[in-house]
Parts: structure tokens; sequence; C-alpha cells
């Protein structure tokens, strides 16, 4: 079967989660013997090779800071359009043309649209189209959820009409698709209130680490790590929860280490700041332990099944387990900061050794996703 996976940035270098995870639906889909064309913008700075099947439709910035002032034309353009800002900068034309050649020629190919910022392509699919949409979060409950915590005026009615028009988008992909794939019962129990949608089908999301070297021996170097893309809004506010309510709770000699990009405005000594790190799995296993402190965000975190992949100790909030049912026993969850430092502070003391019932974990869920990949999109080809 011949499948058009459309997705906003080419996730083949797996910088951030929710490219780790696109990938990881693209890797099933070619396990389950599909060839899988893989659409998507690159960044200006990106120069390494495409990925095996990737297409890229245009050049453009991702991350808003690193985009000048193009976000102030992204906004204008979608109070203009009635679109979300979120979407904005994906749409073009070049976007919708590239997809429209490769339909002329396989009329009967799958189209996946990864994420609701692709919605503005389902226009131009036939009503008959064979259509998944892979929905990594609810869009819409991420961005009502950060109003709590905002008091400018103009901010709030922006987070208000992103609430509103990412969930029209969404919930109307999801009403138009053959089937919706989510990664929690959380946003699976939302799509079915929320959407026409009959068949919305939550997958256990694998990480990418090498589960099978999760037990490998090595030197630690530090007492306490975390990681993770700290320039997204939600794993902000968990590293900076971490560090004004934890971090002053560990004892002073702990050494505490922060990889990943965009931690040095959030961290303050005795906290490292390592930026980015090429192997996240040689990171963790050098930590004696491993926190994972989110407060918010939506869908599966990537880093948690990684971790857990790790066999290393772990002290995480509830909100860094959402979507991952009965963890391993080396996964300790509390969302009391006091608890949390006295639970880090036991496991840096007891210097546990790597927990092989974590590796098996995260390596059996890593095969049913496999499984289950293959029966879904076995049941489009049959109709």
């Amino acid at each position: 079967m011949n499948i058009l996976y459309c997705t906003t940035v080419l996730p083949s270098r797996r910088r951030t989660g929710g490219e780790i995870a696109s990938q990881s639906f693209i890797d099933a889909l070619r396990q389950a013997g599909h060839s899988v064309t893989v659409f998507g913008y690159r960044r200006p700075e990106d120069t390494t090779p495409v990925g095996l099947g990737e297409v890229v439709v245009g050049v453009r910035p991702i991350e808003t800071e690193a985009a000048g002032i193009k976000p102030l034309a992204w906004m204008l353009s979608a109070l203009l359009s009635g679109r979300p800002y979120s979407s904005e900068k994906y749409v073009s034309d070049d976007y919708r043309q590239v997809l429209r050649e490769h339909l002329r020629i396989d009329a009967g190919s799958v189209v996946v649209l990864d994420h609701a910022q692709m919605a503005f392509l389902a226009s131009d699919l036939p009503s008959t189209q064979a259509l998944v949409f892979v929905a990594h979060n609810v869009e819409t409950e991420l961005y009502s959820s950060q109003l709590a915590s905002v008091v400018s005026k103009l901010r709030r009615y922006l987070l208000l009409r992103e609430a509103r028009l990412i969930g029209r988008l969404e919930f109307g992909l999801a009403g138009r698709a053959s089937q919706t794939w989510v990664l929690t019962e959380h946003d699976a129990s939302i799509f079915r209130r929320e959407s026409s949608c009959r068949n919305v089908v939550r997958l256990d999301l694998p990480g990418v680490a090498r589960v099978a070297d999760g037990m490998r021996q090595c030197e630690f170097s530090w007492d306490v790590g975390l990681i993770g893309t700290w320039t997204w809004g939600a794993n902000a506010q968990g590293l900076r929860w971490f560090v004004d309510k934890v971090v002053p709770r560990l004892p002073r000699d702990v050494q505490v280490a922060v990889a990943g990009k965009g931690a040095d405005g959030f961290i303050k000594p005795p906290v490292e700041s390592l930026g980015f790190v090429p192997d996240a799995m040689d990171f963790m296993s050098a930590c004696r332990v491993v926190c994972i402190p989110s407060i918010a965000g939506g869908g599966v975190q990537i880093k948690t099944i990684d971790a857990i992949a790790s066999g290393r100790p772990i002290v995480a909030t509830s909100v860094a387990l959402r979507g991952i049912e009965e963890p391993p026993e080396s996964v300790s969850v509390t969302d009391d900061p006091e608890l949390f430092a006295l639970r880090v502070a036991e496991a840096v003391v007891r210097q546990v050794a790597g927990s092989q019932e974590a590796v098996d974990w995260a390596r059996l869920r890593a095969e049913r996703f496999a499984t289950q990949i293959q029966r879904l999109i076995g049941q489009i080809g049959e109709k």
C-alpha cells in the first residue's frame, strides 16, 4: 500500500518529542510492509541529507524564537484568514500542489495528516479518500490549560481564540478521517465526545531508545538528570517548578544536570545546563536518577518512555505519566515538591542497578505498537 504522510517538519532527525513520535509512526508503517512518502518543511539551518522517503515542501523556520519577524506576519495572516496561529505558518500552496501531484500518480494512496495543523490539506482531498488523522494531543485543551497562569488581556484573547479555532480544526478532521490515532485514553474520550468520528484508537507509542542497551554499565557523571525541549511552553513550566520548588529541598551536594535546548533562561546554580546532547540514552544512563517534572501538556511524553527504557530510577509527576498505564517499579510518581525531592535524594543514595523490568516493559510496548499499526492500516486496505 502507498501511504502519503503529511506532517509539519520532516521528522527523520528526531530533534523534538513530536518529531520522534511522527517518525515512530512512519517506521511502524514501513515495518508493516508499506511504501511511505513523507512530506514536510525543512528548517533553514538544517543541512543534513534528507531522510528516507522524505519530500521537502519548503524551507521555513519552525520554532518561533528562530523566526525573526515572521511570527508577526503569521499572526496577521491568521487574523485575516480566520485560521489558528499555530497552523498558519504551515499553510502554503506549494504543500497543496505537491500533495495533489502525488495523488494524481496514485489516487488510491492512504493520506495521513499528522497534527491538527495539517487540516488545511483536507479540503483538497475527495470525500472518498482514505484518510488517517494522527492527533498527538488535544490541541484545544493545551491552549485552554494555559489561561489560568495568564494575566495579560491580549494574551488571554489570543489563547482563547487559538483554543476555539484549533479545536474546530481537530474535531472536524477527526470527523472526516477514516481513523483517528491518539496517544492517551484521555484524548480518545475527548475526540469520541466532541467529534463525529467513531473510529478513534489509542496507540501505545514507543520511545526511540535502544532498549536492548538499557542495562549497559556506565560511569555516573551526575546524580540527577533532566532532558527535554525546554523552548516548548509546557516543558518550561515543569522545569521552572523543579528549579523553584524541588531543587531547594535537595541536599546541597546533589549534582543536577539539565540537557536540551532552551533551558538557560530557567535554571540557576547549583543546576548545570548542558544544552543539546547528541545521545539522550547516553545522558540518562550517566545519571543516578532521571526526573520528569511535567506539570502541563497533553499526549504521551516520549522522554518518559525513553527514560523508562534506560533502566534508570525515575521520579516523575502524574502529568509525566499521562497515557502510560502500569509503569514498572523503577518509576516513582508524586506531585508534591517536598516528596519529589525526598524520593530523588533516596534514589541518589541507593545507587540502584538498572531495572531489567523497565527495559522489558519498553521493549514490549514497542512490539505492541508495531502490531497495532499493522492491524489498523490493514483495516483500511480491506475497504
